[in-house]
């Protein structure tokens, strides 16, 4: 994953969040096992209390790197909230679904294909400029219906997936 700018960073999640079959939530779902795994040193598939800050510190390293601080907040706190079960461990289950709630709340300018009517027309008309915020918003959404559609991933779209990518598209 090579994402470079804080407006990178915002397509990515907003992708990201919006389901859990597109490959930026795929990114996002290893970026959160991988904070889950460096964080269980005792390697009995639960991060304990002890080992929790490690996690929280590892799952924030990507959002901060873009100016975000998303995981502040008191370190016992978030423990029992996301201990949905109460056995004193988190499962890498509570951890994603805690974890993917919480970013979906997040505070994210509003996707192209979200905007409302008179923001959209304003950003294709935009999107002339290719070094624009609206030419880039464009780009990302152009490859949001092309990963859609490309469903044998073979980096075509064929006559038979075509009408998938419309379909994302409109």
């Amino acid at each position: 994953m090579d994402i470079r700018t804080k407006d990178e960073f915002i397509f990515f999640m907003q992708r990201a969040c919006e389901d859990t079959c597109n490959d930026c939530y795929i990114e996002l779902y290893n970026i959160l096992l991988r904070a889950f795994i460096s964080a269980d040193i005792d390697f009995d598939g639960q991060v304990s209390e002890d080992e929790f800050e490690g996690m929280i510190a590892a799952a924030n390293e990507f959002p901060k790197k873009f100016g975000f601080e998303w995981w502040a907040g008191s370190g016992k706190d978030q423990f029992k909230a996301i201990d949905e079960n109460g056995d004193g461990g988190i499962s890498f289950d509570e951890w994603l679904n805690f974890a993917y709630t919480h970013y979906q709340s997040q505070k994210l300018p509003v996707a192209f294909d979200k905007e409302e009517k008179d923001q959209f027309v304003k950003s294709c008309k935009d999107s002339a400029n290719t070094g624009s915020d609206a030419y880039k918003k464009i780009y990302w959404f152009s490859w949001k219906c092309f990963q859609a559609a490309d469903a044998d991933r073979d980096g075509q779209v064929s006559n038979s997936e075509f009408a998938t990518m419309i379909n994302v598209a409109t």
